[in-house]
């Protein structure tokens, strides 16, 4: 049963192919055949009728390409043409073409061609001679029957080729000629960013006061595109001006408003010798101490340059009056306050008698237990300083009291130790 079912379906695969090549090969000849049998019909029924002959294209010796007895269908399938009982008669010589269809844009014919009863086609323009056609093209499954070669461009009447003739997006940028595009071709607001190639806008392309700020992205201005002097006061916005926009040393005394410089705008250690003016720092700029020993050069100090109990003790660093610093006769009773200068203001020897004027040091100048032995010159206490039983035994040294130092009758008996018996 399987056998005789596979020889059925061989037969019928036999049968399909020979009645397919037949159709192929025979269609030609029964579409010429039907041509033919037309045309002399047409002939039969003139002769019948008395009508006046009328020529076929077969009848007629033309060095034209003729085409005749056809149908022709668009989108069939869709995209494609389709064509059917087509003839070509080229100088009396009829060529049926076979039935067929194409996608492809160019339909056309050749007399060189092997097979001439079929239609060639191409995807791209055929190189036509004076014995070929042009006939049909294909433009997305609509078809135009052409029946001709492909025209020269100077065949064309100047200016006859308009807008409509011309199908939307088929001139290529190398139909244009250099310059061909001017202001009056470009619609307005055709000319997007994707358009312009790099460096294309040039100065001379921007109208003045074209480019506001909204034109500008961010950063866009920079150093380079800020011309010498453009920057003006109004062009600066409030607090633009920071310290990372000020070169170093860009700021000079021009360019600093009066009072401009307080004490928040120096850091610290910034005022040196070099910045302070001859004469400008008075009483007021000194701070309490701030004038130290190693401040004032030797000399310096004299008594026009001390007011009236100017030197307190408090205005003392401890040992920082020396010397070297009074000039001489400096420092007059008038100058000190009373008790200012103490024990512990004095360097070992500092006050020597070129520094004192006459009569300047009296009692209420000296701090209580100020003037100890070293401070008293040899010779210095006479008996006029020594308060009456102002020495004491622990203020005599040994072998002190000499002969010519005790009076007639001072020494009494019982101030003698010796081995002798007296009486009295």
């Amino acid at each position: 049963m399987s056998k005789k079912r596979t020889s059925k379906n061989m037969r019928k695969n036999i049968k399909t192919s020979i009645e397919g090549a037949l159709e192929g090969k025979l269609q030609s000849i029964l579409h010429d055949i039907e041509y033919r049998l037309d045309c002399l019909y047409q002939k039969s029924e003139q002769n019948l009728t008395g009508m006046a002959m009328k020529l076929g294209s077969r009848d007629l010796n033309l060095a034209k390409h003729q085409l005749d007895g056809y149908t022709i269908t668009d989108n069939t399938p869709t995209g494609s043409i389709a064509w059917t009982s087509c003839n070509v008669v080229y100088k009396g010589t009829n060529y049926p073409i076979t039935n067929g269809a194409t996608a492809l844009k160019f339909v056309y014919w050749t007399l060189a061609q092997v097979d001439k009863t079929i239609f060639l086609t191409s995807n791209t323009k055929p190189t036509l001679g004076e014995d070929d056609v042009l006939v049909f093209i294909n433009d997305g499954g609509i078809h135009s029957t052409v029946m001709d070669t492909f025209k020269s461009g100077y065949a064309m009447l100047d200016g006859s080729i308009t807008g409509s003739e011309i199908k939307a997006a088929s001139i290529a940028g190398a139909n244009i000629v250099a310059g061909g595009v001017g202001t009056t071709q470009i619609a307005s607001g055709a000319i997007t960013s994707t358009l312009i190639g790099a460096d294309a806008v040039t100065t001379a392309a921007i109208a003045t006061g074209a480019v506001t700020s909204t034109e500008l992205g961010a950063g866009a201005v920079v150093a380079a595109a800020i011309g010498t002097g453009a920057v003006g006061t109004t062009a600066l916005a409030a607090n633009a001006v920071d310290g990372t926009k000020i070169a170093t040393g860009a700021v000079a005394t021009a360019n600093l408003a009066a009072n401009a410089v307080d004490a928040t705008k120096l850091a610290n250690g910034a005022v040196g010798a070099t910045q302070i003016a001859t004469g400008a720092v008075g009483a007021t700029q000194l701070g309490t101490g701030a004038v130290t020993t190693i401040k004032i050069t030797a000399g310096a100090v004299d008594s026009a340059a001390l007011g009236a109990n100017a030197v307190t003790t408090a205005k003392l660093a401890l040992t920082s009056v020396d010397s070297t610093i009074l000039a001489a006769n400096a420092v007059t009773s008038a100058k000190i306050a009373t008790g200012a200068v103490a024990t512990a203001n004095l360097a070992a020897n500092a006050v020597d008698a070129t520094k004192l004027a006459n009569g300047a040091v009296g009692t209420t100048q000296l701090a209580a237990n100020a003037v100890d032995s070293t401070k008293l010159a040899n010779g210095a206490v006479g008996s006029t300083q020594i308060a009456t039983g102002g020495v004491a035994t622990g203020n005599l040294a040994d072998a002190a009291i000499t002969g010519v130092k005790i009076g007639a009758g001072a020494v009494a008996a019982d101030k003698l130790n010796t081995a002798m018996h007296m009486l009295f």
